[in-house]
């Protein structure tokens, strides 16, 4: 496809029909509502994750007008469009995505809507202090079956002794524990450097030893106790980062001036991701990095078929309803005169033609 068709098709470009629209239709997502919804569907059907899940918030940057463009100072991506998503914390895939666009839902429904039929499943969710709150938890395993795990901010339902961990009066030594349960939730507060909440319905208040460096120790190592739960909660809680690092390595998405573009160009991003996953799994010799799964997609799309398998000879048959390509009749350097003799400049700087004879042009 010649490059100015690519650019004019990408300029008309469109995912839903702007003329059916209702009058009443408020929906912000209208544009991109078709794309969307086929999309984060499809990948819901193929795939089922394992036993831990996590959920995370990621930012698709985007500092243009919109209504629902979201503002955060403490995060690398300060303006953007935000989207919830909940991963397999094991291989990052994206199971399920819901970009925020101002409909006001509580962080409760924003969960129970990504667990979609997930619910009623023995999964262990984990998620930060955003989502967390004792009363979340209770309601998870009691019915819904699934198990949750994450850090808790104050004043999300935890007892007084764990709230008044770490103020004034109430300081406890370094690598100390105090923690709270009712038979269901499990709530602990963990000195470090700062004061760590957890919430838990999967662990209880026990601690293992773990090694790590010790600060200004100019790498000595020190053994620590730590929970139980915090340690697992480091393990499973990167599937939204590891999706983003992978996304990172070759993005697509492209300056515009229209969101909606955008948008679609990261659902690509995000679907072939989960297809390298789905690939790996499904297949006893699969591609082995994700870059040469891309370029397996882009030959594949392109009609460029290998002529052996074990070679890298990216060349394919030539397709007979194409039109053959245009090759030039003769070399364009043939019609050069060699007997143009055209010296170079003087090596003193002096320009041609100043009268001295080492300047002269001679044919």
């Amino acid at each position: 496809m010649p490059r100015n068709r690519f650019e004019l098709i990408l300029k008309f470009l469109h995912f839903n029909d702007n003329n059916t629209k209702a009058p009443d239709n408020t929906d912000k997502l209208y544009k991109i509502r078709p794309v969307y919804d086929l999309m984060v569907a499809k990948w819901r059907d193929l795939y089922d994750p394992g036993e831990f899940i996590s959920i995370d918030e990621g930012t698709l940057k985007w500092r243009g007008r919109l209504s629902f463009r979201v503002y955060n100072k403490d995060k690398p991506t300060k303006y953007g469009i935000k989207g919830y998503i909940l991963c397999d914390s094991d291989t990052a895939y994206c199971w399920n995505l819901d970009l925020y666009h101002g409909q006001g839902n509580t962080l409760r429904e924003t969960v129970i809507g990504l667990m979609d039929r997930l619910l009623n499943n023995p999964y262990s969710l984990y998620m930060d202090n955003l989502y967390n709150s004792v009363e979340l938890s209770e309601e998870l395993l009691n019915t819904y079956q699934v198990h949750t795990c994450g850090t808790l901010r104050k004043n999300r339902g935890e007892p007084v002794e764990i709230r008044q961990v770490g103020d004034r009066g109430h300081i406890i030594p370094r690598f100390d524990t105090v923690s709270r349960s009712n038979g269901t939730v499990m709530v602990l507060a963990w000195q470090d450097k700062r004061t760590v909440r957890m919430v838990s319905t999967k662990h209880d208040k026990s601690t293992v030893e773990v090694e790590r460096f010790k600060k200004g120790g100019h790498g000595e190592k020190e053994k620590i106790q730590k929970p139980v739960c915090i340690t697992e909660y480091n393990a499973h809680m990167s599937g939204v980062d590891n999706l983003d690092q992978m996304l990172s390595y070759y993005p697509f998405t492209r300056k515009t001036i229209k969101w909606h573009k955008k948008v679609v160009f990261y659902l690509i991003e995000v679907a072939l991701h989960n297809a390298f996953i789905v690939h790996k799994l499904r297949h006893d010799q699969p591609e082995k990095t994700l870059l040469d799964f891309h370029l397996a997609i882009v030959k594949k799309l392109c009609n460029v078929v290998d002529k052996n398998d074990d070679s890298d000879d990216d060349s394919g048959d030539e397709d007979p309803t194409q039109p053959p390509a245009r090759v030039p009749k003769h070399d364009p350097r043939e019609s050069v005169d060699r007997s143009l003799q055209v010296p170079t400049g003087p090596k003193n700087g002096t320009m041609l033609g100043t009268g001295t004879s080492q300047d002269e042009v001679s044919l």
